[in-house]
């Protein structure tokens, strides 16, 4: 996904969905969330998963944290 967002390829037209997004998108509204607002939300969740499994080893070296005890 990172290699295609940096050649520029459109999101969008990658797949036909984004189920995991959307799900989670409906699960904040369903707690009183407004559209605008889950959206947000979940985009910002996703957004540090994503950053922390791509920037893991990065992160690790200038944090100085000792990945071989965490479980």
């Amino acid at each position: 996904m990172v290699h295609l967002l940096l050649e520029g390829a459109d999101p969008a037209a990658l797949k036909s969905g984004f189920p995991s997004v959307e799900i989670l998108i409906e699960r904040y509204r369903a707690e009183g969330a407004r559209p605008a607002e889950a959206q947000e939300r979940v985009a910002q969740v996703v957004a540090l998963v994503l950053g922390w499994q791509l920037f893991e080893p990065f992160l690790a070296a200038a944090a100085d944290l000792d990945l071989s005890t965490w479980p």
